[in-house]
């Protein structure tokens, strides 16, 4: 039955029969306006500035109406403009799929794009958009320029800015994007002189005054002046959000928090439940120290907008402040995969990683930062930190000496000044100047600076002495410990560090780095499970530590898991840690170490699609791709990771990498020359650009590539190290000795230059110098490995095994799980007939099962003992996990005939002879083959 709206006899009379039901439907059918009406009711409270009012007419009318799709871009625009972006794109999104031209809603929906970070689908969607009205397509080019801008794409989106103003040469977006682009050349002065212009061209609109502040800010303006600016722009727009919450936010950063205060009251009065105006709410709260209500705030912020990076970043900062570290580390991982701008983001995430105790996850977050010559002092010192607490004080020193140069503030600017005359004084003036900056500041930054150049000059007991100063200013917490303990590693004193580690973690039973230590104590004993039970213990305490899971893996896969088991613990973890990077980048490399490379290719692409701001993963797909002869691809990927890490010299190396697989050494050397370009001090992009230059024989040009390294690190070995590698290169041993000797000098004691010093002098016939030098080393350097392997190596192949072994015992005295040690040391037994040399190598058998050397080593000492069956059984397992081990093949094929399996060692005979000149043992192939 159809009931109409008029007053018909039968209506009445149905109406007097009182069927109260049917009252109420008829009455709300006759008096609810149709919905074309609601969308007219609506624009005439916009016009009145009654947003909300208008909102509620929409909803109405597209509930009645849902094809109204006028209604919907304009409920889409509103919700824009009332601070919404989230809302406004999906109903713009409908009022585009419903028919709607691009003329009318490309440029709102670009604009929703554009304030939630989505640059990516902005540029996919309208990048090449050309819209048939000449002010629309202005103003869309300007946003799409806005974009690149962004995105660290100055050239294109200049461009893009002047296509703008080709179709609107009024258009003020696309005017301001270009004094962006110049602010970001470093053209500031020249950038603030155009803003300027601007602003008197526009005196009515507020754009022009918010760039303003924005180059106000880079030029490190006071808080009272950006508030001048900002004031401005509430003159010419009362009820400007930005503008009332960014005086907000200056008032609570001076201290003012009564003006702040009442700034904040009229933002709530004219923006009340606008996202930006619980931001600033709960941004005041955290500045006046009242964190309870900071936190109540940023979550009801977060209710508005759960995936907004700004307001997961506050979150994670407020929840850090309040102690929460979990919660913070949670809410911060979630923003850095939101946030295309995520330095700030990565340096609090790595500072929330260090106070949980988990440095590798530190210098995870930090990622690419400590390569960037941006990068903040905070990001350096908290990278610094981090090398520091596992024991790297090289790395830590060159980084704090970087961080302090950073801040021009206080204390940190003498301790900066200390640090750079460190070269041009004697050790002690430093180290003094240290000690009175770390006396007279309570922060710890050049106590830190102090231990890391004492370790690093191996003034070890001096160390120990800035450690106590430290634990003074910092008791209760694990770090002294953990420092002190490194240091008795480097003193060869094990049992001393197991105790400092173990009082580490009384102090944190959940101190990663203590555990991390102790465990590798454990796998140095040979007690691999014993590590494995100590991170399963703290994995379980700490609610599946993600560096626990991983050291897990780690030692398992060290202890010869591999394959299928390896591959279903990578994924456990995947599974565990959903949103983590480690696991799914340890499950590529798992596919690339396999030679799986197809899976590694789908593994790696499969990760930039769920953390496509990751370069990491860019760089396995790159690798992936080449392992595969894709150069392209591997090309494509590199050049990806390149545009998400612009000012870092990383991509340029691996780019250069990919050059000189191809041969393309002329392309190599740009690439390189690029990397210096982002950083001129890169060692590994100068040290890869002179020895490019001196394999194509370009030595003079070599050689100012070494000289600008000296000049630059006057008191490090490297810049003499790389003019010494230069001249052998040009077969000129007497210049490479002079450079290896002035190494030597340089700095404090290297075992690379050592080392380096030795072979060469071995090269130009000066044994006796030679001799000379190894005798004082191994005297001064008592716990020096890498040297005594080198040694050893050059007694082995000199047949003095006598000596070799001698060196390797002192190897394995002071690194009793050094696997390639413990093999070596085992061969040189054998060879001098020593029954140790079975109990040697069954050592380095539990520690490394699958090792194919070991394996090798271990047939060849039962073979000597006349167990040629075992020795069989031990080589084929050898040769069945390396089968492209040659050397290894021809050993079984020895084992074979001597046992008298002819076939069998024909096989073998006849697979290594098909090498030809790729194998030079052929003469013993030869000599098998005869016997058989």
């Amino acid at each position: 039955m159809h009931i109409a709206c008029l007053r018909s006899k039968s209506t009445l009379r149905v109406l007097r029969l009182g069927v109260g039901g049917l009252v109420l439907l008829t009455m709300s059918a006759c008096f609810e306006p149709k919905p074309t009406q609601k969308l007219q009711d609506a624009k005439e409270l916009l016009a009145k500035g009654e947003p909300r009012s208008a909102l509620i007419q929409l909803k109405g009318a597209l509930q009645k109406q849902p094809d109204l799709y006028e209604a919907r871009l304009l409920l889409g625009t509103t919700l824009l403009e009332m601070g919404d972006p989230s809302g406004a794109l999906i109903e713009l999104t409908k009022a585009r799929e419903g028919g709607v031209p691009d003329d009318q809603v490309a440029v709102p929906m670009a604009a929703a794009l554009l304030l939630q970070q989505k640059y990516d689908r902005l540029l996919a969607e309208f990048g090449e958009l050309e819209l048939n009205e000449r002010p629309a397509r202005g103003e869309l080019k300007a946003l799409v320029a806005t974009a690149y801008g962004l995105k660290g794409k100055p050239e294109i989106a200049a461009v893009t800015a002047k296509q703008a103003l080709d179709a609107d040469p009024g258009n003020l977006s696309a005017k301001l994007v270009l004094i962006r682009v110049q602010a970001t050349a470093g053209e500031l002065a020249g950038a603030m002189k155009a803003v300027d212009a601007l602003v008197q061209e526009h005196p009515k609109n507020s754009a022009p005054l918010l760039l303003k502040a924005e180059l106000m800010v880079a030029q490190g303006a006071k808080d009272s002046e950006l508030l001048s600016v900002y004031t401005a722009v509430l003159d010419v727009e009362p009820n400007n959000i930005m503008a009332m919450g960014a005086s907000v936010a200056l008032l609570g950063r001076q201290g003012m928090f009564a003006d702040a205060q009442a700034s904040l009251q009229q933002l709530k009065k004219t923006h009340r439940g606008h996202p930006l105006t619980w931001f600033h709410s709960a941004l005041l709260a955290a500045q006046q120290g009242n964190l309870k209500v900071a936190s109540e705030e940023v979550q009801g912020l977060l209710k508005l907008t759960p995936e907004h990076p700004r307001a997961l970043h506050l979150g994670g900062l407020i929840a850090y402040q309040r102690g929460s570290f979990l919660e913070a580390s949670a809410m911060l991982g979630k923003a850095l995969q939101r946030s295309e701008s995520r330095a700030e983001i990565r340096t609090l995430l790595a500072r929330t990683y260090m106070r949980l105790g988990e440095p590798s996850r530190a210098l995870m977050a930090v990622g690419s930062l400590s390569d960037d010559d941006a990068a903040t002092a905070e990001a350096l010192s908290v990278a610094a930190e981090a090398h520091l607490s596992q024991g790297d004080a090289k790395s830590a020193q060159l980084l704090f000496d970087r961080a302090i140069k950073k801040d021009p503030n206080d204390q940190r600017s003498r301790t900066a000044l200390a640090l750079a005359r460190a070269g041009d004084v004697q050790p002690e003036v430093t180290d003094s100047a240290l000690r009175e900056i770390g006396a007279a500041d309570a922060g710890v930054i050049a106590d830190m600076s102090l231990i890391a150049l004492r370790v690093s000059r191996r003034q070890l007991p001096e160390a120990l002495q800035a450690i106590d100063i430290l634990e003074r200013k910092q008791p209760g917490t694990p770090l002294p410990q953990m420092l002190r303990g490194r240091i008795a590693l480097m003193q060869g004193s094990t049992e001393t560090a197991r105790k400092h580690f173990e009082a580490a973690q009384a102090l944190d039973s959940q101190y990663i780095p203590a555990v991390a230590a102790l465990a590798s104590l454990d796998v140095d004993a040979g007690q691999r499970d014993a590590a494995v039970a100590r991170y399963k213990r703290l994995s379980e305490s700490k609610q599946g530590s993600l560096d626990a899971d991983m050291a897990i893996i780690a030692l398992r896969a060290a202890g010869g898991v591999k394959g299928e088991a390896l591959n279903a613990m990578i994924a456990d973890a995947m599974k565990r840690h959903p949103n983590e990077v480690q696991p799914r980048l340890a499950f590529v490399r798992a596919k690339l170490d396999a030679g799986e490379v197809k899976q590694a290719i789908a593994a790696a692409q499969e990760g930039v699609t769920k953390f496509p701001s990751e370069a990491a993963f860019f760089d396995l797909l790159s690798r992936a791709e080449q392992a595969d002869g894709n150069i392209n691809q591997a090309i494509a990927a590199a050049n990806k990771m390149a545009a998400l890490q612009p000012n870092s010299p990383v991509p340029h190396m691996r780019l250069a990498e990919l050059s000189l697989a191809v041969r393309d050494v002329p392309g190599a050397i740009v690439k390189l020359n690029r990397a210096l370009d982002v950083r001129d001090d890169y060692v590994p992009a100068q040290s890869a650009l002179a020895g490019v230059l001196a394999s194509s024989k370009k030595f003079a040009e070599a050689r100012a590539v070494a000289q600008t390294v000296q000049r630059q690190r006057p008191t490090e070995a490297i810049g003499w190290v790389l003019a010494g590698d230069i001249e052998v290169s040009a077969k000129q041993p007497g210049a490479a000795v002079n450079a290896y000797k002035a190494a030597m000098r340089a700095g404090p004691p290297s075992s690379e230059a050592a080392i380096r010093l030795h072979g060469a002098m071995r090269r130009a016939k000066m044994l006796d110098e030679a001799r000379n030098l190894e005798a004082s080393w191994l005297v001064e350097q008592p716990n020096d490995v890498a040297m005594r392997m080198y040694l050893s190596e050059v007694s082995m192949q000199s047949r003095d095994f006598a000596n070799g072994e001698r060196l390797l015992a002192e190897v394995v005295r002071v690194q009793s799980s050094n696997v390639l040690a413990l093999n070596n040391l085992a061969w040189a037994q054998m060879q001098l007939n020593k029954p140790e040399a079975l109990a040697t190598i069954e050592k380095a058998k539990r520690l490394a099962p699958d090792s194919p050397s070991v394996l090798d080593t271990l047939a060849s000492i039962q073979a000597q003992a006349g167990k040629l069956d075992l020795a069989l059984s031990t080589q084929q397992k050898a040769v069945s996990l390396a089968p492209d081990m040659h050397e290894h093949r021809l050993h079984l094929a020895r084992y074979l005939v001597n046992l008298g399996m002819k076939s069998e060692a024909r096989g073998e005979l006849d697979r290594l002879a098909k090498l030809g000149d790729k194998f030079p043992a052929q003469a013993e192939v030869k000599a098998l083959m005869a016997k058989l």
